[in-house]
């Protein structure tokens, strides 16, 4: 499992970037506690809902800012 979670990592550093990879990867996070709730039936508290949330904007504002001009 970890093995392929390394294997797509560096696919889409290839792909993408890494810049656009290291905001993709603040999902990762989000991702576990879904996917823990969905497969596990683990409980999903209030606190961790604004925390993805929060996690979900963030990714959300980095991913559609655009870089700084650079005056030469």
């Amino acid at each position: 499992a970890t093995a392929s979670a390394f294997t797509f990592m560096f696919a889409g550093l290839r792909r993408i970037g890494p810049s656009r990879t290291s905001v993709i990867m603040t999902l990762e996070a989000l991702c576990a506690v879904v996917l823990a709730a969905i497969f596990l039936g683990e409980e999903l508290r209030p606190l961790q809902l604004v925390g993805g949330a929060g996690i979900l904007a963030a990714t959300v504002l980095i991913g559609t800012s655009r870089a700084p001009e650079v005056v030469p």
